[in-house]
């Protein structure tokens, strides 16, 4: 993204921001570093998984409940956001 919005002529944090949403450490050895919400994957991956089983267990008919869950996260401010 940072790539290609250079080549339109956009510069980043100027014209726009541009924000990860992984947490992955590569994001400081772009340029600019890019900000990113970095999750818990441990805490994403079980509710996850318990929910995906307890789909596949549940009756074809049965309507499944709309399901919400809170992870933790945090904002990592860096040079793109």
């Amino acid at each position: 993204m940072l790539k290609e919005l250079r080549v339109r002529g956009l510069a980043v944090p100027d014209s726009c921001a541009v924000i990860g949403i992984d947490g992955l450490r590569i994001g400081v050895f772009v340029e600019p570093e890019l900000t990113t919400l970095r999750l818990d994957f441990a805490a994403f991956a079980q509710p996850a998984f318990d929910e995906v089983a307890r789909m596949s267990t549940a009756a074809v008919s049965t309507p499944l409940p709309q399901v919400r869950k809170r992870i933790a996260h945090r904002l990592v401010v860096r040079e793109s956001g």
